[in-house]
């Protein structure tokens, strides 16, 4: 037996994740397996076999299906009529009413249980299911799928079908009623919901156990991705990492595999699952697993076949190949996806009449469908047939997916209307009387919803029905086109509900923008449509609608407030985004100098980026001349002169103002003092910045003592310290303050350093200044002691040494003794050289030499020394500025020493090679030929090595490189070098020593330019012009030609490098007009531009003609059928042919050849008297067949010859090496000629040659002598035909009978002759009678049983 057992399956849905159970109903073990694993014990083995044997007797015979081992059976109610109850109590347990829950155990109930019974059921038949008019849910109640956690087989809240539903999609779909489902056996077989029946479907078998939990949801079919969870009877669930094995029962090549428990991928269709236990004995569990119905949800009607029908709904799979569409009956072709799994297109041959019903057919599994929305596109809603009851639970308002689903006020338009009833949307007439949501306002005549009035369509507003009041309700009756009140609502079967309508924003604005742009705001769109509906916002979009409806919209760079209308699939909406901008924000203000030589910088944000929308004040008064900085942050502006602390300082934004900041200009910088290490202490001279020029404005103090101010400008400040303060100022800290800003201290030290020379170290440091002393005396230069000469130490000043000389150029000087309180640090700045560059110029005769510590060329010269070789031609234009030398001519690149500094110091200088002329056959080189040349570079520097490393030596034309050999360089001033071939002019040439790391090329001075091309003779054979000229290069692709388009060019060039040849291809159709023609190579022209004409070219005539004459094709190039053509003939004679039909490439037309033979020369000739000879021919003879006969009076041999193209006159006969005489040409195809010699002809072949004017025939005829003639006798000779021609006289096989000739009678053969065709012919005659004899016989025979028949009835 095959196993197989049954899967069920509903919808279950978690927060995180989706999960998919199977109940495996029924298990059949492998013969041997152990008896725990039996699915019944005998008691339910023996019950259940009672209740079938009962069953088959009281009612229909009960039917198995392999597929689950379920048995099926009809059994009649025992009161036709009956509720489901009794229909419960019919199938006893272990049976059940039936649960059918895929279209495969559909099939096989319609097909082999239904079908089956005698007689044939014509009523209906319960099977499980009820409807739950609160929830709206229709579910299993019997069997093992009622003990799932949520057995529902359909739901009102989306119209969708969760298991198997065979509703008829237009006249039955579930109802709101307490009712059950019935088998409509009076309707093809298709689901309804009734609340009686005559029948009841019985199923048993299956696990009855109680752990079962929910199956597939809907979302697992569209996404896939789900956990498979098998629910058995104990000890059939897999183990983990078991392998399930999935084969489609339609197709059985359709296998795929999942390993237990990962997901199953998403599908379509029914499949059957295997898996193995392991054992011994190893069992196999096989079970039914089907994907989800698809299910079809709303469609876009069209309005011509040229537009593509959109269907959507779910469960579409992922294969376009494997669905099958139909609209109101008709195929709907060239399915595809336009959302996977949930919205495809298809085009139809035919506007249908009906839209209804809408089949999906996915891998042989139906759609479902329930109230199609359909798409109402001048408003961008969808409309649905809702019942009303819905209304009161709030159901459908997520039909689709729409965020809104609310009752059709009324219906306002014509347009509306037609939609309604043209499109199918209701289902049966009932349905077509639709509750409205208006209510009836008597004050002011007119509906409304909410105070607002709608135009309704359908009633007299003129005269509007005196009896309703605002209580009144209303309906619209599609058919009528009327809007009445309503005074039965029983019979208002239906509810119009609007999805879609305007849409929301959340937030609806964005307040504080910033003015750069590119805030990303999420902004939440409702009532966005449908599926495949998009959004724009702005200029931005359009956005795929989103189940979230969260869009992120970017804003954009400004200032002022913009609205971003918002749009939905193209169509605009009453709402839109408002976008406002931040007010402009300052975070900081530079501090200006107190001079105004310095823009005030404003930092901040929300600044936007155009500087002219930007005004600024400080204190009131304008900050000038704004310019940004930085984009929307930064911002200068040029203000007045001043000091200390101003404000406010304000920016406004076009109309915008920021907040308020102060702004201090720069303190007071204290750079020197002068005047206060001598006696002077009355004109104490302060050096530095930002003082002002207001003298009430800056106070001074020395240490704590003011001193008096004389006078102040930006930069220096004259003061008297007061009599009582006058003394020692050494050591004092000064202070500056101008408006409350204060420098920093500065404290004054009587210091100064002598400069030291360069050259030599040993030179002591020499210090100055007051108030010195030499007890403890020290100093420190950087981090090394200074040697203190003990012997020059006064209170004025000192000398020292120092142990080691820094390493940078700026070191602190400190000095300390025993009674300094603090030391006295100073910075002294000193020349060491530390770094050189060589800049050589283009001519390589000077260098400019650059570094730190250069000195004073002109008091203490650096030395500068190459080896012994001394660069001492040196100016300098500032101390320690560069140095400008004449290189000495003997100068090469090495390491170089620097001397006469501080320390002394070695570089390395690669000097660049210099290119100053070329030279060419002994003279200056203008140009070079194209096929290149021996060149000499002349210049200096040309080193083969530098600083000990071999260079690589090129040198670059233009593109070109050539490779210099050290034998090609003559000095380090001469190379010499063959220079390949080339083109082009003005090329710039550079000689290159390539080293690692010291690459170096000569300056860019010198150019080569190749000689331009000349012509000197142009031809052309058939479409290809031959140039002959000079300098044409090598290069193909830099070469143009003027005067006649190219489509190729070819070069060749001889060895004598002199010549070359230019093969041009120009095209058939090219101008027979003369041409201006030239050349360019590289952009070099020829100097000479010849006038050139085509000459026309003959290549073929087709066919030959024949010696007779005949109109031939001529092909040849550049011909036109106005040319003269002259035809000269072998003997010198000529004519002028007569040519039409040329055709519009000038390369055929039509010629007429007169009558002739031999070979002939035609002569084309154009307009400019070009001319050109094709020499050709008429057709060779051919020879067809020849016969010798004997002429018995001149007693000649005759031979007769056939053929063709013998010519006008007659032409010269052959036979082997004998030459025929006499010859005539009888009408130009045959040849007769006479061969006298009567002992002719010789053993063996004889050869037929004919010879016309110089053309001797194609073929030749081999003539075949019999030899089984014998001696005719000696009285005849012997014929081609191999029998004997007789002398006069003479008669018989061998001429051996003399005498008249007997006739042979040869009337039997004329007899024959005669009657034989006769006989055929009265055969055939007598055939074609008996056929038509039979014929007609039949034509009766079926013609009698017709009309007696047809009697019969008539009577």
């Amino acid at each position: 037996m095959t196993p197989f057992n049954y899967l069920c399956y509903q919808r279950e849905k978690s927060k995180k994740n989706r999960d998919l159970t199977v109940v495996v109903k029924t298990s059949v073990f492998k013969e041997g397996s152990q008896k725990d694993y039996a699915m019944f014990s005998k008691e339910n083995l023996f019950i259940t076999f009672i209740l079938v044997l009962l069953l088959s007797v009281l009612n229909g015979a009960p039917v198995t299906w392999d597929t689950n081992s379920h048995v099926y059976t009809v059994v009649q109610l025992t009161t036709p009529g009956s509720a489901y109850a009794d229909a419960v109590t019919q199938c006893a347990s272990p049976a059940y009413v039936a649960t059918v829950s895929n279209v495969d155990e559909w099939k096989f109930i319609v097909e082999h249980v239904l079908a089956v019974e005698d007689p044939a059921i014509t009523t209906q038949v319960f099977i499980a299911g009820s409807m739950n008019i609160t929830s709206g849910i229709l579910s299993y109640d019997q069997g093992p799928e009622s003990k799932l956690d949520n057995p529902t087989i359909f739901t009102h809240v989306n119209g969708q079908c969760f298991g198997f539903c065979n509703f008829d999609p237009i006249t039955a779909q579930p109802q709101l009623t307490a009712e059950n489902v019935v088998i409509d056996s009076t309707s093809s077989n298709t689901w309804k919901m009734q609340s009686t029946a005559d029948y009841v479907l019985c199923e048993s078998g299956g696990y009855d156990g109680t752990t079962v939990t929910a199956p597939v949801t809907e979302s697992y079919i569209a996404e896939g991705g789900q956990t498979l969870t098998l629910v058995t009877p104990d000890g059939q669930e897999p183990v983990v990492s078991t392998t399930i094995t999935f084969t489609n029962i339609q197709n059985p090549t359709d296998t795929f595999q999942i390993v237990y428990p990962t997901p199953i991928p998403a599908g379509s269709g029914s499949y059957i699952g295997s898996y193995d236990i392991p054992g011994p004995p190893i069992i196999t569990v096989n079970f039914m697993f089907t994907y989800q119905q698809p299910y079809v949800s709303s469609y876009y009607p069209i309005s011509s076949t040229n537009t593509l029908f959109t269907i959507v709904g779910q469960n579409f799979g992922e294969d376009n190949s494997a669905i099958a569409v139909t609209v109101g009956g008709q195929a709907c072709a060239t399915i595809e996806f336009l959302v996977s799994q949930q919205a495809i297109s298809c085009s139809l041959a035919t506007l249908p009449t009906s839209y209804s019903p809408i089949q999906v057919t996915v891998n042989g599994i139906p759609s479902t469908t329930s109230r199609l929305s359909v798409y109402y596109v001048n408003q961008n809603q969808f409309l649905l047939n809702s019942y009303q009851a819905e209304l009161s639970t709030n159901y459908s308002t997520q039909k689709l997916g729409l965020q809104t689903a609310y009752p059709v006020p009324c219906i306002t338009s014509t347009e509306q209307a037609a939609l309604l009833k043209s499109n199918n949307i209701n289902t049966q007439p009932n349905e077509l009387l639709i509750s409205l949501g208006v209510a009836w306002d008597p004050e002011k005549s007119a509906f409304v919803v909410d105070d607002v009035t709608y135009e309704c369509i359908g009633y007299d507003m003129e005269n509007p029905d005196p009896t309703w009041t605002s209580t009144t309700e209303f309906y619209y009756d599609v058919n009528a086109n009327k809007t009445l009140a309503i005074t039965d609502p029983l019979a208002i079967y239906s509810t119009l509900l609007l999805f879609g309508g305007v849409p929301t924003l959340d937030p609806s604005q964005w307040p504080s923008a910033s003015t750069a742009g590119g805030d990303n705001v999420p902004i939440t769109v409702s009532n966005t449509g449908f599926l495949l509906s998009t959004v724009t916002i702005g200029d931005q979009g359009p956005f795929p609608r989103n189940d979230n409806q969260s869009y992120t919209y970017t804003t954009k760079a400004g200032y002022l407030p913009y609205t971003a209308p918002v749009s939905i699939n193209g169509q605009a909406t009453n709402k839109n985004f408002i976008v406002s901008y931040a007010a402009p924000t300052m975070t900081s203000v530079s501090n200006p100098p107190t001079d105004g030589s310095e823009a005030v910088i404003i930092t901040g944000t929300n600044f936007f980026t155009d500087a002219s929308l930007i005004t600024v004040t400080i204190g009131g008064i304008p900050c000038t001349s704004p310019v940004m900085v930085a984009s929307n942050t930064q911002v200068s502006c040029t203000y007045i002169a001043g000091s200390g602390t101003v404000t406010p300082v304000v920016l406004k934004l076009g109309q915008v103002l920021s907040n308020e900041l102060p702004m201090e200009y720069a303190s007071p910088v204290i750079s020197d003092i002068k005047s206060a290490c001598t006696s002077d202490f009355d004109n104490v001279e302060i050096t530095g910045s930002n003082f002002g020029t207001v003298t009430a404005d800056v106070t001074v103090t020395i240490d704590t003592a003011p001193c008096t101010i004389n006078s102040v400008t930006q930069t220096t400040i004259t003061c008297s310290v007061p009599a009582g303060n006058k003394g020692d100022i050494t050591n004092k800290v000064v202070t500056v303050t101008v408006k409350g800003l204060v420098s920093e201290t500065f404290t004054i030290y009587c210091l100064d350093f002598a400069p030291m020379s360069f050259g030599n170290t040993n030179t002591p440091l020499e210090i100055i200044g007051s108030g010195f002393e030499a007890a403890g005396l020290t100093v420190t230069i950087g981090t090394a002691d200074c040697v203190i000469i003990d012997a020059s130490v006064t209170a004025n000043g000192f000398k020292c040494t120092p142990d080691t000389w820094p390493q940078t150029l700026t070191s602190a000087v400190t000095i300390t003794w025993t009674d300094l309180a603090n030391p006295i640090t100073k910075t002294f700045t000193y020349t060491q050289l530390d770094s050189i560059s060589f800049d050589q110029n283009d001519d390589g005769t000077q260098v400019t030499i650059d570094g730190n510590g250069l000195g004073d060329f002109a008091t203490t010269p650096v030395q500068i020394k190459a080896g012994s070789v001394s660069i001492t031609a040196c100016t300098q234009a500032s101390i320690d500025g560069p140095l400008v030398c004449t290189i000495p001519a003997s100068v090469v690149s090495a390491t170089y020493t620097v001397e006469n500094v501080i320390s002394s110091t070695t570089f390395d200088w690669y000097l660049s090679p210099v290119l100053t002329a070329l030279t060419f056959n002994g003279n200056a080189l203008t140009t070079l030929p194209t096929d290149g040349g021996n060149v000499e570079f002349s210049g200096k520097f040309f080193e083969t090595t530098s600083i000990g490393i071999a260079n690589n030596i090129t040198i670059t034309i233009g593109t070109y490189t050539i490779d210099i050999s050290e034998s090609n360089v003559t000095s380090s001033e001469l190379i010499e070098v063959h220079v390949p071939s080339g083109v082009g002019k003005n090329l710039a040439v550079n000689i290159n020593l390539l080293q690692t790391a010291h690459d170096r090329s000569s300056p860019q001075t010198v150019t080569l330019s190749y000689t331009a091309p000349k012509i000197t003779d142009v031809s052309n054979s058939n479409n290809v012009l031959t140039v002959f000229g000079t300098n044409f290069g090598d290069f193909e692709d830099q070469v143009t030609v003027t005067g006649y388009t190219t489509s190729k060019i070819t070069i060749d060039h001889y060895s004598d490098a002199a010549e070359y040849h230019l093969y041009v291809t120009i095209p058939n159709d090219s101008t027979l007009d003369p041409v201006d023609f030239s050349i360019t190579v590289a952009g070099q022209a020829s100097d000479d531009v010849l006038d050139f004409v085509l000459t026309p070219q003959l290549v073929s005539i087709t066919p030959l003609p024949t010696t007779s004459g005949a109109t031939v094709k001529v092909n040849g190039y550049f011909m036109k059928d106005s040319y003269a053509v002259t035809m000269k003939l072998s003997n010198g004679t000529s004519t002028t042919l007569t040519c039409t039909n040329g055709n519009t490439d000038n390369t055929a037309m039509d010629c007429k050849i007169p009558s002739g033979q031999g070979k002939f020369t035609l002569t084309i000739t154009n307009e400019h008297t070009k001319t050109f000879e094709y020499e050709t021919q008429y057709q060779s003879p051919t020879l067809t067949g020849a016969t010798i006969t004997y002429n018995q009076q001149t007693k000649k041999i005759l031979v007769t010859i056939t053929g063709q193209n013998f010519g006008i006159t007659p032409p010269v006969v052959k036979l082997n090496e004998t030459t025929c005489q006499e010859v005539q040409l009888i009408e130009g195809s045959t040849l007769t000629c006479n061969i006298p010699d009567i002992t002719f002809p010789p053993s063996g072949n004889t050869v037929v040659f004919v010879q016309s004017a110089e053309l001797q025939s194609s073929n030749q005829y081999d003539l075949q002598y019999p030899t089984s003639c014998g001696s005719c006798s000696g009285q005849g000779v012997c014929s081609t035909d191999g029998s004997c021609a007789c002398n006069l006289g003479f008669y018989g096989e061998q001429c051996d009978n003399t005498g008249e000739k007997k006739k042979e009678s040869n009337g039997w053969k004329i007899a024959l002759g005669i009657l034989l065709p006769l006989f055929v012919i009265a055969a055939l005659v007598a055939l074609v009678a008996y056929l038509r004899h039979r014929r007609r016989a039949s034509y009766n025979r079926y013609s009698k049983k017709y009309f007696m028949e047809f009697g019969n009835e008539n009577h």
